[in-house]
Parts: structure tokens; C-alpha cells; sequence
């Protein structure tokens, strides 16, 4: 088995390869019912409209079938 800080660096290049690292930071949690919400820091506006912007894009499905087949995302929490 993969140790943790190998299985995260290979759950961000999976992120990377799809093109998309925070939608995926903050889908994820999401994905769980007893999240409601997710709280982004940002020092300035222009960090904000470009983290709303990368959140707009989405999280491609590739992405999240990636992780299952790799081990890294139970597939029961995409349910």
C-alpha cells in the first residue's frame, strides 16, 4: 500500500493530468452529506475571482473514476 503523503502527491497529479486541482480540493469534502460547506481563503480579490473561476470549471468525471480504479477514492462516496 501506498504511504499517505505518495497516495496525495499521485491524487494530485491525477487532479493536474484532468486539468483541475482546487474544484477537486473542494468537491471532494463535498461529496460526504455531513459537509455542507467548504471555506476558501484569499488574500486579495484577484485571488478569489481566480479561485471562483477554477471552482466554475468543474471536476471532470474522469477525474473521480481515476481515483477509484487507483485505490485512492472509495467508490461508495461518489454515491
Amino acid at each position: 500500500m501506498r504511504s499517505t503523503s505518495s497516495r496525495r502527491r499521485w491524487g494530485g497529479d491525477s487532479s493536474q493530468r484532468h486539468g483541475t486541482t482546487l474544484p477537486a480540493a473542494v468537491e471532494l469534502p463535498l461529496l460526504h452529506p455531513a459537509v455542507a460547506a467548504v471555506a476558501l481563503g484569499a488574500r486579495d480579490a484577484a485571488q478569489l475571482d481566480a479561485n471562483l473561476d477554477r471552482h466554475d470549471k468543474g471536476v471532470p468525471a474522469e477525474l473521480w473514476s481515476e481515483l477509484v480504479e487507483s485505490g485512492l477514492l472509495d467508490p461508495a462516496v461518489l454515491r
